[in-house]
């Protein structure tokens, strides 16, 4: 209650309080750094499919093989594990660290 009545007796030093955090608000938002690509490393990169109604041995033929043909052209990659189900093809990469690593996976796919 006390500070609703010194905010109505005082509106000049309420006014300048919320100017000044206004203003210290937009200096820290104007100086603090950007980085569009930060250097963030993840485990590893997983690659789901799904092909319902498809056997294991075609999901293996269809999609696995496929993916992994491409993925050995990609330099940095320890090891390429693929696993086909009923359905369902999951493919397991593992990079060796390095920057920028993740950015050649999707080009390698596409390919």
């Amino acid at each position: 209650m006390w500070l609703t009545k010194f905010a109505l007796k005082q509106p000049t030093v309420v006014t300048l309080f919320f100017v000044a955090v206004l203003l210290f608000g937009l200096v820290g938002y104007f100086s603090m750094g950007q980085n569009i690509n930060p250097n963030v490393t993840f485990p590893a990169v997983s690659i789901q499919a799904d092909y319902p109604g498809a056997s294991p041995e075609e999901m293996e033929r269809l999609i696995v093989r496929p993916i992994e043909d491409q993925l050995q052209n990609v330099s940095h990659i320890q090891q390429v594990y693929g696993r086909s189900t009923e359905g369902s093809a999951s493919i397991q990469v593992q990079p060796i660290p390095c920057p920028r690593f993740w950015i050649t996976i999707p080009c390698a796919i596409i390919k």
